[in-house]
């Protein structure tokens, strides 16, 4: 059960020992917060929290190494996390995440190459379908208007 804050805000974990955590882009999903953030040594990551420090963790490490993958862009879409990250192989691509790191996965290599960044704009992004033949529809509304389609 997330520790609630009585008397103002309060620090929940200090995540990143040698320098600042830069936590950003907090979304709520299914009574979880996820965000991007710098700790133990890694770059900025995707991380979750309940709001007590030991329920405050890296989701996964999906750049190894101290570059980090660098996520934004989060959208909660039907208990799924959508968001764009770099692994260093693929570039800046379309991720999904369950919550777990087992569950968190690149949905595809939209733009191929290292250095590559799919132009993926999730920010009104309301459903994100596979339509077949590898087309995924990211919808805004669900009005055929509001829908652009990218490989996936």
């Amino acid at each position: 059960m997330p520790v609630k804050a009585a008397t103002g805000p309060y620090m929940v974990k200090g995540m990143h020992t040698s320098g600042p955590s830069n936590p950003s882009g907090l979304t709520a999903m299914n009574g979880i917060v996820y965000f991007s953030a710098k700790g133990d040594g890694k770059g900025a990551e995707l991380w979750r929290s309940d709001g007590t420090a030991n329920g405050t963790y890296r989701v996964k490490d999906i750049r190894k190494g101290s570059a980090g993958s660098g996520p934004y862009g989060f959208v909660a879409i039907d208990g799924l996390l959508y968001f764009v990250a770099g692994d260093g192989v693929h570039g800046y691509e379309l991720w999904v995440s369950d919550g777990t790191a087992q569950g968190t996965r690149l949905v595809k290599d939209i733009k191929p190459g290292t250095t590559s960044q799919a132009t993926v704009d999730l920010a009104n992004c309301r459903s994100v379908t596979d339509i077949g033949t590898g087309v995924c529809a990211l919808g805004s509304n669900g009005t055929v208007g509001s829908t652009a389609s990218t490989r996936c």
